[in-house]
């Protein structure tokens, strides 16, 4: 709505206005403000209401306050919208219209978060990677799409996200380290990321006993110790482990 030049003289009134945030995610709301004063003093404070809109829409109006009115305004199309104020005047003030504020619509910036269930798993364990999207920008729906999970270079798997979160589960990691990442593909409103590697070791675990003689040591003199390895999780392994897929460390138990 603009003032009408036909419409009688009446009082001078000054409209500005401000926008919550310069940047939305697509179909993300920002909350605008309009401030209408009279260009004399000496005038009653502006009332009636104010229209908000850009130069292809009108988002909605609100009453004015003591002189202010807000309205949360959701912009749908991506771009930059130069948003407007339009006072439509009273019985004492003429229509005003404040200068343009630009609010840009777009895919929010994410990050990827990764976590595993156990970094440090047996062979043939069930582990769970867990990525994780945050938005640099609110937005009215969480993040979509799907996540993929990559072993160094080799794709592992998809993961579906669900309220920001996607997941992957596998038992068939062979054993050594492995550098495992994610990649979130993006959706409408929210731009891909990759997250940060996240080493995953996997190989039997060895419990290690170190033992010395109770007699008190010579200065100068050779103290034995005897090292004495053996699997932390399966007793049924040999010492050679012929069971398991690693070999511990060679130590010797004998003395000396």
């Amino acid at each position: 709505m603009l003032p009408d030049p036909a419409a009688p003289a009446g009082a001078a009134a000054t409209t500005t206005l401000t926008a919550s945030a310069p940047a939305v995610a697509t179909g993300g709301s920002v909350t605008l403000t309009a401030t209408v004063t009279a260009a004399d003093p000496s005038q009653p404070v502006p009332s009636g209401q104010v229209v908000f809109r850009d130069d292809a829409q009108i988002y909605g109006a609100a009453p004015l306050v003591n002189g202010t009115a807000t309205f949360a305004a959701a912009i749908i199309a991506q771009g930059a919208h130069d948003l407007r104020a339009v006072y439509t005047g009273d019985g004492t003030f003429d229509e005003s219209i404040s200068a343009p504020v630009t609010v840009t619509a777009g895919p929010a910036a994410t990050t990827l978060g990764l976590s595993t269930s156990d970094a440090t798993a047996d062979p043939g364990q069930s582990v769970t990677f867990t990525a994780t999207i945050t938005a640099t920008l609110s937005a009215p729906q969480p993040p979509t799409g799907s996540v993929s999970f990559f072993d160094g270079t080799t794709f592992l798997g998809t993961g579906f996200v669900t309220a920001g979160v996607a997941t992957y589960q596998t038992s068939s990691m062979a054993a050594g380290m492995h550098s495992i990442t994610a990649v979130y593909g993006g959706d409408s409103t929210y731009s891909p990321s990759s997250s940060a590697p996240l080493t995953e070791t996997v190989g039997p675990r060895f419990t290690v006993v170190l033992s010395a003689p109770p007699a008190t040591s010579t200065l100068g003199q050779p103290l034995t110790l005897t090292a004495h390895v053996s699997p932390a999780a399966a007793a049924a392994c040999c010492r050679e482990c012929r069971c398991c897929s690693a070999t511990p460390p060679l130590l010797s138990d004998r003395p000396g």
